[in-house]
């Protein structure tokens, strides 16, 4: 009966311990506290005339705005009108500025404002630094 017992704790624990590091990994953001760094994947997107903050588009060239989209989790460390600086992409790396949300579906995540002309891409461990 204690063999019995002491198998199904440790199953328990097992089972336990794997949840909360499956949870753990597709939920953990990386951040330097020191550094206000983030890793991220980032993503290209068009709009329309307004971001969520608001801000309005006038022209067609959005490379002009230097704005990015942040996934709803990241507004816990950055704000409307920050500035950050992105590296890793070689293409869009530079100082853009936080002026849209994206869909709460997404996590750990942004999007750089391009224009319609641009082809879709992906980039994986993105830095992200606020300025």
């Amino acid at each position: 009966m204690k063999k019995l017992l002491i198998i199904i704790i440790l199953l328990f624990c097992i089972f336990h311990l794997h949840n909360e590091q499956k949870f753990i990994k597709n939920y953990i953001i990386h951040f330097d506290h020191s550094f206000n760094e983030f890793i991220v994947t980032a993503t290209i997107y068009k709009t329309g005339t307004t971001t969520a903050s608001l801000k309005e588009i006038k022209t067609e060239n959005y490379n002009d705005y230097k704005f990015i989209a942040i996934s709803r989790d990241l507004l816990k460390f950055f704000n409307f009108g920050d500035k950050v600086l992105i590296t890793g992409t070689e293409i869009y790396d530079g100082i853009y500025f936080v002026e849209d949300l994206m869909n709460k579906r997404w996590s750990n995540k942004i999007d750089i404002l391009v224009d319609k002309n641009e082809p879709i891409n992906m980039f994986y461990n993105i830095k992200i630094k606020k300025l």
